[in-house]
Parts: structure tokens; sequence; C-alpha cells
């Protein structure tokens, strides 16, 4: 796997992870990255993308069990997320989300001219509320 940086002048900036062993299960991913991100990460610069390359992807039933049982605790975890994704299609997505990224739900993504909202999410027709909306553009106003 791999990951990216994207500045507002668009030149990249990555690195590269070799897992030992096959996984989707994020809580796994994401320390590796956090731990290699200092080395891309520039406070100086903007962003405007980040980005993430899976590769050598297989099927689910494709692992082998090891010695020390990372195998087995991997499964567990994975069941987790699954039990989530169960949860999602039955409430809606995003019922249920990762902790530590609650502070970014909460604070606004944007600033400057990107944090105001274009007029189609601003103005919502009957019927419609912040996450639920139906997929055709607006050409005049709406009353």
């Amino acid at each position: 796997m791999s990951f990216f940086l994207r500045t507002q002048d668009f030149r990249h900036t990555g690195y590269e992870l070799v897992l030992s062993r096959p996984t989707n299960v994020p809580s796994v991913i994401v320390p590796l990255i956090n731990a290699q991100l200092d080395t891309i990460y520039r406070p100086a610069l903007r962003y405007r993308l980040t980005g993430v390359v899976l590769s050598h992807l297989r099927g689910e039933g494709d692992t082998q069990l090891d010695l020390f049982g990372e195998a087995l605790r991997a499964e567990r975890v994975r069941r987790i997320y699954d039990g989530i994704d169960r949860l999602d299609a039955k409430y809606g997505k995003h019922t249920v989300f990762l902790g530590s990224s609650f502070p970014a739900k909460q604070g606004q993504q944007r600033t400057g001219d990107q944090a105001e909202l274009p007029r189609r999410r601003r103005l919502l027709l009957p019927g419609e509320d912040e996450r639920k909306r139906f997929g055709i553009p607006l050409f005049g106003d709406v009353r």
C-alpha cells in the first residue's frame, strides 16, 4: 500500500508500505500510516488532497494462519467491522464511526472561500435534509 499528499500547487509526496499480511482493517492500516506521515508532512505547506492506494488485493478467504495468532486477532476485528457495516446498512451511513475522528466531524472542514456551501447545498427542496438529497440540479429559485 502507499499513501500520498498533494499540495496546493499539485506536487505529490508519498510513502510506500509493505504489509506483513493482507488486511482490510483500518485499525491496522492507520497506525502504519501515522508512523510514517511525519516523514512527508510539512506544516508550512498547504495541502489539497490525501490519498491511499491499496495494491496486490486478494479475496477474504485467501489468508493463512500464523504461528503467533495475529491472523485470529485480525479475524475478530474484521467481525467487528462487519457488524459496523450492518449497522450502517440498517440505520444509514456514518451512524457508527471511529471515536478518534469525532473532532473532525465537529469542526469545520474547509476555510476561507471554500467554507461557503454552494447554492445547491444551501437551498434544499421539500423533503430533503442535509444528508438526504435528490440528485437533480437547481436552475431556478426554490421556495
